[in-house]
Order: C-alpha cells, then sequence, then structure tokens
C-alpha cells in the first residue's frame, strides 16, 4: 500500500480544466467522503485511476487524462497515476507535458519500471537512442522479479537500429519465452533472420507470426515469408502469400 502523505482536498486550480462531466464527478465523491468518512484519498484517487485505465483501454486518451488528473490532484504521491497520465500524453504528441509528468513519477518512485519504459519511449522519440537503451535497460533490471516482455521487444528495436544485430537478437529470444505468442517478436525476429539469409529460420519465424496474430494479420507478415519462399526457392508458395498479402490489404481498406 502506497503511502498517501497528509489528507488533501481535490485541487480546484486543476480540476477546473477538467470536462463538465469529470468535475460533477469529482464533487460527488468528495461530498461523499465528507459525509461517510470512508473515503480516505487513497480510496478517491483510486477510484478516478481505475476510471483512467478504463478509458485509456478504450483509446480515450483525453477522458483518461481527466481521470489521472483528479486522482493526482487527490493524492499527489500517486506515482503510477502521474505515469499513465504521461502515457496518455505521449498518445496525443504532447511529449513535453508526458516527460513531466513521467520524470515526476520516477522522483516520487524510482522503483517503478513502467516509468523508465516510458521515459525511453520519449528519448527514442527525441532521437536519444542511447539514453532510450538505458531508460529500457532500467526498466528491466527493476522488472527482474515480474519480467514484462514487451520492454526487451523494445530494447531490441533500438538495438537493431543501431545495428547491434546479437543483442537484438537476445533481447527478442527473451521477450519470447515469456511471451511465446507475441506474433510481432516473431516478425521481428524474422526480420533479423532475413537480413543474416538464415532463411529457414527466418520462415519457421513469420509462420508462427501469421499463426498467431489470428485475425490481426498483417500483409507484410504474408510478403516476408513470400520473400523467404522466394529465397528457398518455393516460387508456388511465394506466389500465394503474395495473393494472400493483397487480399489482406485489400480487406483493410474495404474496413476503412
Amino acid at each position: 500500500m502506497r503511502n498517501n502523505g497528509p489528507h488533501r482536498s481535490i485541487n480546484s486550480s486543476v480540476i477546473w480544466h477538467l470536462p463538465p462531466w469529470a468535475l460533477a464527478l469529482a464533487t460527488v465523491i468528495v461530498l461523499g467522503q465528507g459525509q461517510s468518512g470512508l473515503c480516505a484519498p487513497a480510496k478517491i484517487s483510486q477510484k478516478f485511476f481505475d476510471r483512467g485505465l478504463q478509458m485509456m483501454a478504450k483509446c480515450k486518451f483525453k477522458d483518461a487524462i481527466s481521470f489521472f488528473t483528479v486522482a493526482i490532484s487527490s493524492d499527489p504521491g500517486f506515482a503510477m497515476a502521474y505515469d499513465r497520465r504521461g502515457a496518455c500524453l505521449m498518445q496525443i504528441e504532447d511529449f513535453n507535458a508526458a516527460q513531466k509528468d513521467i520524470d515526476k513519477a520516477i522522483t516520487i518512485d524510482p522503483t517503478l519500471a513502467l516509468a523508465y519504459a516510458d521515459r525511453a519511449t520519449i528519448y527514442n522519440e527525441n532521437g536519444q537512442h542511447k539514453e532510450a537503451i538505458d531508460a529500457f535497460s532500467k526498466a528491466i533490471t527493476l522488472s527482474k522479479s515480474k519480467p514484462e516482455p514487451s520492454f526487451y521487444a523494445n530494447r531490441s528495436a533500438l538495438y537493431r537500429e543501431s545495428g547491434q544485430l546479437d543483442k537484438a537478437m537476445a533481447d527478442l529470444n527473451e521477450a519470447l519465452r515469456l511471451r511465446p505468442t507475441a506474433y510481432w517478436t516473431y516478425y521481428f525476429r524474422a526480420c533479423i533472420y532475413f537480413q543474416q539469409a538464415r532463411y529457414k529460420e527466418a520462415l519457421a519465424d513469420i509462420s508462427n507470426a501469421i499463426k498467431f496474430a489470428g485475425t490481426d494479420k498483417q500483409s507484410s507478415f504474408y510478403l516476408l515469408r513470400a520473400r523467404c519462399y522466394e529465397k528457398l526457392g518455393n516460387r508456388t508458395m511465394a506466389k500465394k502469400d503474395r495473393e494472400s498479402a493483397h487480399a489482406d490489404a485489400s480487406d483493410w481498406v474495404d474496413q476503412k
């Protein structure tokens, strides 16, 4: 349980920027606190934090930001609320504000692995690739007791961009060990295998990507597998996959 410090009411200088529905909900909960005495600041902030996560899952990032803002106003020591608001701010491309929130989250809780991963994303966006790698490494170190595959997968992309293919491959291997059905990870490892002219390994990985993608198959998956088949001399299967890639792209256009 986090230490919330002394009781603080919701800061009106913050919530007046919120949409009316969020402000009304904040008022109801705060009034409820005074009447029942049951709603500690942590409970208020947790309610809004949970609602923010729900909005985030629906890609309603501005609504999520509003909820996280109330959570922070109720409990200024809520590190994860700062981090999740920062992540939403990244989604709407307000990277300066996002960096401030993520830095604040790390200041409050220097052991918050997810915040370092989000900091890495901002570094990468700013072209600071070495710093991004270092931040992902910190996130990985902090999450050793409960490893997160995406940290390894994302760091692998940075290693690949910098030409460190062995390190990229090691990270992809670890990501797949932790999450054996991660189809994008299979795709990226297949890309490295193809780059290294290891076409059989690339074919096996891209086939797994297609298998585990389910309804989220990408035309790029079929195109890469077609290239693998071509390199291995199987023109019939290459042609079939190119046709599948074209059909997949057409379906995507029709759905737009």
